[in-house]
């Protein structure tokens, strides 16, 4: 501290003054980083949507339950004991317990957690190599384009938990080549443990671990006889990356499955994609990595980082990584995530070693700039509900309710929350290699069949499994929304809930009668608004039966109430025909 007197101010001797050393803040930077944060949570904070999450948590009941990890499935009255690789166990206990904290909301809070924690690791794992200079704005403008690369990625999943494992395995990977400290491949050796009790992605954790361990294996030989590809080896000695593997390896077969954990990946590849059997592969079905403009972007600028090629500031095992990662997008979706991951880090460092723009200041607020609209347009258009509408919950929500028990056939996507939420046995979920036999008796079984050889009951269903037996006099239709039907077989036990429920003019998913002529008769429109009402009743949602109601209103001369139900429709979602409709009504003059 330094106190000014009078002889300072008169000046009565000469001083030489201190230097003054200012530092501006790098504001792009810090807007750049804010932006970011802000979009990292409408993006992480999405309704839980996942079917997998919801088996997940009836498993970690189980095992609280029974003190012990399942090998056979407990869950299903049409495989119950079959074999069963629990490969995710300590993540079922892990969301379980999260979920008796605070629920959902405890569970959507884990999400952006976990991708808070995937940021803060690539960004340690980027300054442990830091050039004197750097933009400010450079890291979170990368960052902010890896999430949107991987943002269909962001679901509640073991996958999850897994992709942060894979970016703290670089950093320790990172750090100890920097500095050589053991600690940090001690505390890989023990990460490695704790991933393969998590999920079996383990594996590619392996995989990265052996690609350093091949780059410090190969380093001296290479810089005797290549001495110009010496800057591609940054390894230290092999011996410590060797010893790590082993150990990591060994300590991988220490869970309850054993080897099959590490196998597990190679067996799902075989049975999604080389069983013959036609799965319904959705979050594994392969799409052209052109339509994932973040993922573009974070391939142009690899490339461009590597010109010219006078100087690569990346090692061997980075690139061969993120070179692997990206090929196998071509195979499946899942692993953006782990292309970005490793990506990230090498397209900074390429730029980052670069001399800064006379004008960086305009790269940085571009930068800062268009961060800060993706949040904004992310934030327009958030979801703030604890559960995505693509899960049955309002057709569970109606079986609860009316007391149906028995058993079901369901989509197999719908398997975990109906098992979690009815506490019931189910037909089939996404565990894979659990039902791949189930899977191929359904597409060889004629539909009726099937459901005499497991016993049905009643069966809540999509427009996927929409057969013509449910419309069968053997089957009776008691609920519809959007998305799904349930159907009762026409047994003792369903009498009195068909006489009740049944609901017999409007089929789900379309088809006759038509709208059209089914309004144009008093006596039926009538009785399908009855219907709507009780389908509205159970769902008040249900878009389709909020447009449906709104046509029989015009019918019925009641245009106010059909204007009512369309602005309800809309609020549901946007629709072409319920919007035409109503602009319709509301530019004709009402009587």
């Amino acid at each position: 501290m330094v106190f000014f007197g009078v002889r300072d101010l008169v000046g009565s001797r000469p001083r030489t003054p201190l230097p003054l050393k200012r530092s501006l803040p790098d504001w792009p930077g810090l807007v750049a980083w804010a932006a970011l944060l802000a979009l990292v949570v409408p993006l992480a904070a999405r309704p839980l949507s996942h079917d997998d999450l919801f088996w997940h948590l009836q498993s970690g009941a189980w095992m609280v339950e029974h003190h012990a990890v399942p090998h056979v499935d407990p869950f299903s009255f049409t495989r119950a004991g079959a074999p069963w690789v629990t490969h995710e166990w300590g993540f079922s206990l892990l969301v379980y317990w999260i979920w008796l904290l605070a629920g959902p909301v405890a569970l959507i809070a884990t999400r952006v957690l976990l991708v808070l924690l995937i940021g803060w690791t690539l960004t340690r794992t980027v300054r442990s190599r830091e050039p004197n200079e750097a933009p400010g704005y450079l890291l979170p403008g990368l960052l902010a384009v890896g999430l949107w690369a991987v943002a269909a990625e962001l679901i509640l999943r073991a996958a999850l938990v897994s992709e942060l494992f894979l970016a703290l395995t670089l950093l320790l990977l990172t750090r100890y080549r920097e500095n050589g400290r053991t600690r940090d491949l001690v505390l890989l050796t023990g990460l490695v443990w704790v991933w393969a009790n998590v999920h079996s992605g383990v594996l590619f954790g392996l995989f990265v671990l052996g690609l350093f361990a091949m780059e410090a294996v190969l380093a001296a030989p290479v810089r005797r006889r290549w001495p110009a590809l010496g800057s591609l080896f940054r390894t230290r000695e092999p011996r410590p990356y060797l010893l790590t593997l082993a150990a990591a390896s060994a300590l991988s077969l220490v869970n309850p499955n054993g080897i099959e954990t590490l196998l597990y990946p190679f067996r799902l590849s075989r049975l999604l994609f080389a069983s013959g059997i036609p799965w319904e592969l959705g979050h594994f079905e392969a799409s052209s990595p052109a339509a994932n403009a973040g993922l573009l972007i974070l391939a142009v600028l690899l490339l461009g980082g590597l010109l010219p090629l006078r100087r690569v500031p990346v090692s061997l095992a980075e690139i061969a990584g993120t070179a692997t990662f990206v090929f196998l997008i071509y195979r499946s979706p899942r692993f953006v995530f782990h292309a970005a991951i490793l990506a990230v880090p090498v397209i900074w460092r390429l730029w980052a070693d670069r001399t800064p723009l006379s004008r960086a200041w305009i790269a940085g607020w571009a930068t800062a700039g268009l961060t800060a609209a993706a949040a904004l347009v992310a934030w327009t258009g958030f979801d703030a509900r604890l559960l995505a509408p693509g899960l049955p919950e309002p057709a569970a929500r109606f079986v609860l309710a009316q007391g149906i028990r028995g058993r079901v056939f369901n989509h197999q996507n719908n398997g975990g929350y109906l098992l979690w939420r009815l506490q019931q046995p189910i037909f089939w979920d996404g565990r894979n290699d659990v039902f791949a036999t189930l899977a191929g008796e359904y597409v060889s079984t004629p539909f009726p069949d099937l459901m005499d050889r497991y016993g049905v009951d009643w069966a809540l269903v999509t427009e996927h499994e929409m057969d013509p037996d449910l419309q069968s006099p053997r089957w009776g239709l008691v609920y519809w929304d959007d998305f799904r039907a349930i159907y009762l077989r026409r047994i003792p036990r369903f009498e009195p809930l068909l006489e009740k429920l049944e609901l017999r003019l409007l089929p789900p998913f379309g088809g006759w009668p038509g709208m059209d002529a089914l309004s144009r008769d008093p006596a039926l429109a009538a009785a399908a608004r009855t219907e709507l009402d009780r389908v509205l009743a159970a769902d008040p949602e249900s878009q389709r039966a909020l447009y449906f109601r709104a046509v029989v209103s015009l019918s019925q001369n009641h245009p106010q109430d059909a204007v009512r139900d369309l602005q309800t429709a809309l609020k549901v979602r946007p629709n072409d025909q319920v919007s035409r409709l109503l602009d319709r009504l509301q530019s004709t003059p009402q009587p």
